[in-house]
């Protein structure tokens, strides 16, 4: 089974087995009945027992399962029904009612939770392996501008977020030539990746630095957005728009050569480095600043042999520190820099590429879309905000169905036949919500909206609140259930939660504004208990409780992401604000079907005009970016 065509049956399966061996992991092997009630699995075993790990032979169990199977099929069974039953009575249990309330306190106890694990050293959270978990790094650099925390609260936020972001950038995590990062990183310090390349992390992460980005107008974090971008839309592109939906670890080294090996399409020995660039002076400055080494620079691994003399290209130093010792300017010292990294780049180009994973994605290019929509809002690319809406387009023209206004779940050569989950319809109206923002393009809200009420009427927990991952079926011997914690992709529900508050302030609808509170409060219970598993949720708490802050753009069509007006609030990071297009046609003309104070906002002396508005009050209008960034910088701290 492919778990990313099928994650229903790797999440289920995957709970049997760790609540059976006390973890988890892949690959993921399980013992099933006929009626697909397991009995008995586990992760990896070798084909045959290794007694020094202790570690039974998957032969080994063949046998000893074929032998229960026909001497003891009665208690196997027996035991097999118990644990369906034990899983479905877990899945069931509601958490309890809380009387929490709904306020910053929560977003509070989050930064407080997440600094208990935070890694001071190298950034991050937690220990080896490392994961960026960019989701928590979003949800901190948004709560690091929320002017009625705490100012200290603030600061660790935003200092634990930027400094793991640096740290992340600057590592080998990144491909420093191609753009893009890998999975994660076996070692503390970001230095040696699982080379694998997931579309999932490009988006998640690119968002992080676009937000980085508008926080503190770091030309470092500009670079590595625009480096993202490349990759996405040069090596992970389909011909007709979509986005694949990965790239492997492994590679063949050469094109003589007879296996892959891990990173073998990254890492560099130091003889290839002198043959790329042959210049003694450009050969100097790349191992300064990739840190390059004879012996090769990799930290100690699982297999400390398999990367011994190669080198995996990572940031050593500081520009400004590196240009002050070689007695440059850091603009002089970045042209020669680039120049290198274009020479490096087009070598490895004519390596064997690791295998691409062509697989397209309904939701994780939701993920893509909200990514690259937010990219060109930020930095004024509209050919971005065109990409994403190619990838919009395609997944509407071969996943959706008009008539049931379902989608599918991938498309590799035809659609799937899988249904799409309720991850698939979070993200993807998530995307659809912020490309709206990037360009303007009222059909992105109207298939927004028709999708919520297919993700509603398919997953919704009308009792209790919240979003079960799968729809309803009769096929399934499992109880649904509802994923409450973040994980490499956010929760479904913490997006839908975001998802129906904002569709709720653009479509004046209440339902949806009560739908949004009632799944955030499902989860209450858990947030309390480990508020640093869910902040995906946490974050769309604001959008709940605040009241809402709309930028309306009157312009003669919709304004463009590098329009002068855009800019002031493109460039900052103001948290749970919306951006809304009063184009002078059918765009305005629809939202005013729902929104009364929209109706009569029109240009000024026919400049593209800003409305500011604060719980649906606006200040005066003004066509002047200035007088506009003096509105916006109200809404922030006093300390931004």
């Amino acid at each position: 089974v492919d778990r990313e065509e099928r994650p229903d049956v790797d999440r289920v399966y995957m709970n049997f087995v760790q609540r059976l061996t006390g973890s988890g992991g892949w690959p993921l092997n399980v013992f099933l009945t006929p009626e697909r009630k397991p009995f008995f699995g586990g992760t990896y075993f070798p084909p045959k027992s290794d007694p020094a790990r202790r570690l039974p032979g998957f032969r080994d169990i063949l046998q000893r399962i074929h032998q229960l199977w026909e001497t003891d099929r009665e208690n196997l069974l027996a035991q097999s029904d118990q644990m369906t039953r034990a899983l479905n009575e877990f899945a069931a249990t509601p958490p309890p009612d809380s009387d929490t309330a709904i306020d910053l306190n929560l977003t509070a106890r989050t930064i407080s939770a997440l600094a208990a694990t935070y890694d001071a050293e190298h950034g991050g959270f937690g220990g080896a392996p490392k994961f960026p978990t960019p989701i928590n790094l979003s949800f901190l650099l948004r709560a690091g501008q929320i002017r009625d925390l705490p100012a200290d609260l603030r600061r660790q936020a935003r200092d634990m977020a930027l400094s793991t972001l640096r740290n992340i950038v600057r590592s080998g995590l990144r491909d420093h030539l191609g753009g893009g990062f890998h999975r994660y990183a076996v070692d503390a310090a970001w230095n040696l990746p699982h080379f694998e390349k997931m579309l999932y992390d490009q988006a998640l992460l690119l968002t992080a630095c676009v937000e980085a980005w508008r926080v503190t107008h770091d030309p470092e974090f500009e670079a590595v957005i625009r480096q993202t971008v490349d990759y996405l839309l040069r090596d992970l592109r389909d011909a007709g728009g979509a986005f694949h939906s990965a790239e492997d670890a492994e590679s063949f080294a050469t094109a003589e050569a007879d296996h892959k090996t891990e990173g073998a399409f990254y890492v560099w020995t130091l003889a290839q480095i002198r043959d790329v660039l042959a210049d003694p002076e450009d050969i100097a400055l790349a191992i300064r600043w990739y840190d390059l080494r004879p012996e090769g620079n990799a930290p100690e691994g699982p297999e400390p042999e398999a990367f011994a003399g190669r080198n995996i290209l990572r940031q050593a130093v500081d520009l400004d520190t590196l240009a002050a010792e070689l007695e440059t300017t850091p603009a002089a010292l970045s042209t020669r820099l680039e120049r290198i990294r274009q020479r490096l780049f087009a070598a490895r180009e004519n390596r064997p590429r690791p295998f691409r994973d062509d697989k397209i994605i309904a939701g994780w290019n939701g993920l893509a879309i909200s990514a690259l929509s937010q990219a060109a809002l930020a930095l004024g690319e509209h050919a971005w905000a065109e990409a994403a809406g190619q990838a919009a387009d395609f997944l509407r023209a071969r996943l959706y169905e008009p008539e049931t206004r379902t989608l599918r779940r991938l498309f590799r050569e035809t659609p799937s036949t899988v249904e799409a989950f309720s991850e698939d319809y979070a993200f993807l109206i998530a995307g659809l919500l912020d490309l709206y923002e990037a360009t303007g393009d009222i059909a992105r809200v109207q298939w927004a909206a028709d999708l919520q009420q297919t993700h509603i009427a398919h997953f919704h927990d009308g009792e209790h609140g919240g979003f079960y991952s799968e729809a309803a079926s009769g096929n399934t011997i499992f109880t649904r259930e509802k994923e409450a914690y973040d994980g490499v992709v956010p929760a479904p529900s913490s997006v839908a939660a975001r998802n129906l508050a904002r569709l709720g302030l653009l479509l004046d609808n209440a339902e949806f504004r009560a739908m949004a509170e009632q799944t955030v409060r499902a989860f209450l219970p858990l947030i309390e208990e480990q508020p640093d598993r869910m902040p995906a949720l946490v974050d769309a708490i604001g959008f709940v409780i605040h009241k809402p802050v709309q930028l309306v753009v009157a312009a003669d069509g919709a304004a463009s992401p590098e329009a002068a007006i855009l800019r002031p609030f493109a460039e900052a990071l103001i948290p749970h604000a919306m951006l809304l297009h009063a184009d002078s046609g059918a765009g305005q003309a629809f939202l005013a079907r729902h929104l009364d104070f929209i109706e009569g906002m029109a240009p000024i002396d026919g400049k593209p005009t800003a409305y500011l508005c604060h719980n649906f009050v606006c200040q005066l209008p003004t066509a002047d970016p200035a007088v506009l960034r003096t509105q916006l910088r109200a809404l922030l701290p006093a300390d931004e």
